[in-house]
């Protein structure tokens, strides 16, 4: 099982497979900003530097206090 772990701040969770991390990215559960460790891996990457995730993270729409205002 590939296992993708996701830290938000304090709180981390896992993704069961990259199908998952995927639809996670595109129900606004995973940020541009979120640290992603793939599978095996050691490092963590923002989820921006996923190249399976970019394209999703791309046309996620994000908002900002300014846009609220």
């Amino acid at each position: 099982m590939s296992r993708w772990l996701v830290a938000q701040g304090d709180r981390q969770f896992s993704a069961q497979n990259l199908e998952e991390l995927i639809q996670l990215a595109r129900d606004g559960s995973v940020s541009r900003t979120d640290m992603i460790q793939p599978p095996g891996a050691t490092d963590w990457l923002y989820a921006s530097e996923i190249p399976e995730l970019q394209a999703v993270l791309s046309t996620a729409t994000t908002y900002n206090d300014d846009d609220l205002s």
